[in-house]
């Protein structure tokens, strides 16, 4: 990991590439499985797990990321139909059919976009456990995607942004770490702001 000045002549890591502003179309790959180097998570609570009356097409993203992170909190490596599977358990679903698992492949996919977990040698692990973890860089283009073209209170934007990655709850952490984010971006000419509603420069 190497640290280099950005424009506002702050050191912003540069591990990985920040995150893009809108997610490229899911394609039909499966990942493999290796369940002989995986261990099933036991760390999914029993309340979270109820019977579910929602398609999986009524679920959005965005807590499909929550639910993602509930399964890999414990630092545990899955393989991919064992993620699957324990996704779709504390999201309500007691049965992973084609169609929730074709779903819950795609969700994976943009959770690695996302930084939220990583695929390393056919098992999938956390990735980013805390809003630290992320480089303000990967947070400004967190924004800017959750945000699309409308004015939002800046405290509803980082809620938003927060949900995006996965978070469920935004505490001080979360909405300091935001903070720098929308003032990096504003002083680079990415956000504008009228008092204390932002959105994304035109």
């Amino acid at each position: 990991m190497t640290a280099s000045p950005d424009a506002d002549g702050e050191a912003v890591k540069t591990k990985r590439q920040p995150i893009v502003s809108a997610d490229p179309p899911p394609t039909d790959e499966r990942v493999g499985a290796s369940k002989n180097t995986a261990r099933r998570s036991s760390n999914i609570s029993n309340s979270t797990i109820e019977g579910s009356d929602r398609t999986i097409d009524e679920i959005n993203r965005d807590e499909i990321m929550a639910a993602i992170r509930d399964v890999f909190k414990s630092g545990e490596s899955l393989d991919p139909d064992t993620a699957i599977t324990d996704i779709a358990r504390v999201l309500g679903f007691r049965r992973t059919g084609a169609r929730i698992h074709e779903a819950l492949c795609s969700a994976l996919r943009t959770a690695i976009r996302r930084h939220i977990i990583n695929r390393d040698k056919g098992v999938i692990a956390l990735e980013c456990a805390t809003i630290d973890d992320y480089t303000r860089d990967e947070l400004i283009g967190t924004l800017l995607a959750a945000m699309g073209t409308t004015w939002w209170d800046r405290e509803d934007a980082i809620r938003t942004a927060a949900h995006r990655l996965g978070f469920r709850r935004t505490g001080s952490q979360i909405r300091k770490a935001f903070k720098s984010a929308i003032n990096g971006a504003i002083r680079r000419g990415l956000l504008e702001y009228d008092d204390h509603i932002i959105r994304r420069s035109r």
